[in-house]
């Protein structure tokens, strides 16, 4: 593996001037929707309307040349969106205008060859394969009367927030130029995060003296706390790596504070899966630091809990600790139970149409004829399930394949990463592979654009970052082989030269004889 740079070579290298300007622009009104926010009921429309006014005339002149600014701007945008939707016009809200003038950006730079459109991206086809399947569902549920008339009042919002994460994954993929801009991406994730988290400290510390769990729990800036706190988890995860690759750095004590707020929101979400997710994130990004170096973390974490329990978190204890109660039996609370319940479903849907299931919310539509009481929950909780009971089998190996996908890539990038931030990408993404595998066990957190958006934005930098390396493998074995040649000719060219030299002196030789 080649040598890591400097951190402060690799600022200059990938940052400078493109990042600095992308945060001035995009940072000042960030900052000013932020402060009102803090500071009073709500953010008025009139201020909402006149930021991204000015801030939308900027981005259509600029995403012509460069589609930094507009990419910047969706990062920061998708966690808020259902905060500050800026319905401009019936079916025209910020999302949709900002994805709209994307698409935009893709296919100007498509026509001027700056990128490809959908060609010579990792796992594409693959892509492709998975937004295929999820319209041929929409087709099987049209099919049923009553599936239709459902779909039209209910599905068509959330198919097209389902089809917002391949509009990312493509567009992202094809409009980050180079690696450079790869690692700029993901600086501007880590802020969006930091914005969002921002927003939920806001509702913490509202509801910090509430009597109840449910009433405790903060829905965060995506309006529900289990996705709030998969979103958490998701995004946490390239500071995890980054800690963990430079503990011994001097700066990363900077990090601390936005951990403990974190680690605080976190348990403010009660989210059990997202609990563990952080735990399995955790543990992956140490493992593939090292196996002694795992092996240290774990003990002495093992130590300093088993000498000091009342480390763990009250709340955190509580909200585990009612998943089963009593020595000798268990008991599940009623989330729990439901969720069985709506497992069992899932199952029994996807065992009676095993190739293209029910149809997309097909299952919400039909769980009452699958369950034996009454549930709410419109999903299985569980999305794995929610693929294979409403998309087919063949939908969930695609999306099982992906996952997989972004998992290669990840150890590819850490693996060859010629700089020390490449490393941090590369191992942050193995760590968020653990988490996203794992909270998406206990629930359907892979569904909207806002909670999953990052995620198909990361894989889009993973899939940029080897494209890049393999450019530059084959320009330098192109090289090799020019130089090859090159010298081959310059071989066969002198020992020709010997054989005409040797020829012309045996001719002058010969004459002189005679």
């Amino acid at each position: 593996m080649a040598a890591i740079a400097h951190p402060g070579e690799l600022i200059l290298q990938w940052g400078g001037r493109p990042l600095w300007t992308t945060l001035a622009l995009i940072g000042i009104p960030v900052l000013v929707v932020v402060l009102f926010a803090a500071t009073s009921q709500g953010i008025p429309q009139g201020l909402l309307y006149a930021v991204a006014g000015v801030l939308g005339i900027i981005l259509v002149v600029s995403s012509v040349y460069n589609a930094e600014w507009l990419l910047a701007t969706v990062i920061l945008y998708l966690p808020l969106s259902k905060l500050m939707p800026a319905i401009i016009a019936p079916g025209l809200n910020g999302t949709n205008a900002l994805l709209i003038l994307v698409l935009f950006a893709w296919a100007v730079a498509a026509q001027r060859g700056r990128c490809g459109f959908l060609q010579g991206i990792r796992y594409g086809r693959l892509m492709l394969l998975f937004a295929l399947l999820s319209f041929v569902s929409v087709y099987t549920m049209l099919q049923d009367p009553l599936g239709n008339s459902y779909f039209m009042d209910q599905g068509v919002t959330e198919f097209k927030g389902w089809i917002d994460q391949f509009i990312l994954f493509f567009a992202f993929s094809n409009l980050i130029s180079n690696g450079a801009m790869a690692r700029r991406i993901v600086v501007y994730c880590i802020l969006g995060s930091v914005i969002a988290e921002a927003f939920g400290f806001l509702e913490l510390l509202g509801k910090q003296d509430l009597s109840t769990i449910e009433k405790s729990r903060i829905l965060g800036p995506v309006g529900q706390p289990n996705n709030f706190g998969a979103f958490i988890v998701y995004n946490l995860s390239p500071l995890i790596a980054l800690l963990i690759l430079n503990y011994r750095k001097w700066y990363v004590l900077l990090l601390i504070p936005y951990f403990i707020l974190s680690l605080k929101l976190l348990l403010a979400t009660f989210s059990r899966g997202a609990y563990l997710g952080l735990m399995m994130a955790s543990a992956s990004a140490t493992f593939f630091r090292g196996l002694v170096f795992s092996a240290i973390v774990a003990g002495a974490g093992a130590i300093l809990l088993f000498n000091n329990p009342d480390l763990v978190p009250e709340s955190l204890r509580a909200r585990m600790g009612s998943t089963t109660s009593g020595y000798y039996t268990q008991v599940y609370d009623a989330s729990t139970n439901s969720r069985l319940v709506l497992w069992e479903a899932a199952m029994e849907m996807t065992s009676e149409s095993p190739i293209v299931g029910k149809g997309f919310l097909g299952f919400s539509l039909l769980k009452s004829q699958y369950t034996d009481v009454p549930v709410e929950e419109s999903d299985p909780h569980n999305m794995y399930l929610f693929i294979c009971s409403q998309m087919g089998i063949p939908a969930l190996i695609v999306f099982l394949l992906l996952l997989f996908g972004f998992f290669r890539c990840s150890l590819m990038v850490y693996r060859t990463a010629d700089d020390q931030f490449a490393r941090v990408i590369g191992l942050g993404g193995l760590a968020m592979i653990a988490g996203v595998v794992t909270i998406n066990m206990f629930g359907s957190r892979m569904v909207n654009a806002d909670v999953s958006g990052y995620f198909w934005i990361y894989f889009a930098v993973l899939v940029s970052m080897l494209r890049e390396r393999d450019q530059l493998l084959y320009a330098k074995f192109a090289k090799n082989r020019k130089d090859q040649w090159e010298a081959r000719t310059t071989k066969q060219m002198e020992r020709q030269s010997r054989r005409i030299e040797r020829t012309v002196r045996k001719l002058h030789s010969d004459d002189q004889q005679k």
